[in-house]
């Protein structure tokens, strides 16, 4: 199946915000009408230790090894819940993304074809992912599928429908708690040690500028710049 690019949510505020819109359809992953090797979350000693605010359907360590895919189903027969998902709706799947995840969630509503989605930061948080194509649901009686193929243990809280696309949340970047240290090294030299974390997963170069006399830190007469630069990490090829 064809994968479709996605927009990201992530803050527990924000999906709050969007499942508690009343345009909007939330189905449960435990309450769908067929759940095919996915284990529903009862709070068992097999249920996955994460953060959630709802339950939702995981598959095991074993049945992730199987390599055969888990499926979601569902119907809407009652008419109150089929006037809110008929028509064309964005689909969005509330997920709990894991380190170790790596899998896809292909998407149809009866033989109509949406697409794939791929998760990728696998970050250990929630997401809302939702496909940037719609889908054109024509009736509540026509099966409505979800099917997880790959390995992992594939969290799957909501599948989400929604009247419009949602705005992505920013993955930008940012330094936090920056501390730099320097001391004498051999030779003569200056060391400088360098701390910070990141607000999300980058890469980071750190370059150190030759001496001149400026408002740095220094050594003697001389001063250091040292520069710090980071790019977002993005998908696995």
């Amino acid at each position: 199946m064809e994968i479709v690019q996605h927009v990201d949510v992530i803050g527990d505020d924000r999906i709050q915000a969007i499942l508690d819109d009343p345009r909007n359809f939330n189905l449960r992953a435990i309450r769908a009408e067929t759940l095919q090797d996915w284990i529903p979350d009862i709070g068992t000693y097999l249920a996955p230790n994460v953060c959630r605010a709802q339950h939702g359907v995981f598959r095991t360590a074993g049945l992730a090894r199987s390599g055969l895919p888990a499926i979601l189903r569902h119907r809407f027969f009652e008419a109150q819940d089929a006037e809110r998902v008929v028509g064309a709706r964005y689909i969005g799947l509330l997920i709990y993304d894991s380190e170790g995840d790596d899998y896809i969630f292909e998407i149809s509503a009866g033989s109509e074809v949406v697409g794939a989605v791929r998760p990728w930061r696998h970050d250990n948080r929630r997401h809302l992912i939702v496909a940037s194509r719609p889908a054109n649901i024509l009736g509540g009686h026509i099966p409505f599928t979800v099917q997880a193929v790959g390995k992992g243990m594939c969290y799957l809280e909501s599948v989400l429908f929604l009247p419009a696309l949602p705005e992505a949340s920013s993955f930008a970047p940012t330094i936090e708690r920056l501390s730099v240290r320097t001391m004498p090294g051999p030779a003569d030299q200056l060391v400088a040690e360098v701390h910070f974390i990141t607000a999300e997963a980058a890469t980071a170069a750190v370059e150190a500028i030759p001496p001149f006399r400026g408002r740095f830190f220094g050594h003697g007469s001389e001063s250091w710049e040292v520069r710090l630069a980071l790019s977002e990490v993005g998908p696995a090829k």
